[in-house]
């Protein structure tokens, strides 16, 4: 038999699993991407998923000229 303390441990490596477990998908499914669009998109999915952040900004960074593009964002 479990005791308590036993079963939060079991608990915390199930939820740490599913983050393992989510951030593999991500991987694979931005290694299958070829637009920059649908990476954009996948990794705001995947933010907005695992720590709910209200305001998300991604850029690419023109380092010849030293200009940000913003590509995509989220704000709640």
């Amino acid at each position: 038999m479990f005791n308590g303390n036993q079963m939060r441990q079991q608990q915390k490596l199930t939820a740490a699993e599913k983050q393992i477990i989510s951030l593999g998908r991500v991987l694979q499914n931005l290694r299958e991407e070829d637009d920059i669009d649908g990476l954009i998109a996948i990794t705001i999915s995947y933010l907005q998923e695992q720590f709910e952040y209200s305001l998300i900004w991604i850029a690419l960074y023109d380092r010849l000229n030293h200009i940000l593009f913003g590509q995509g964002a989220f704000s709640a």
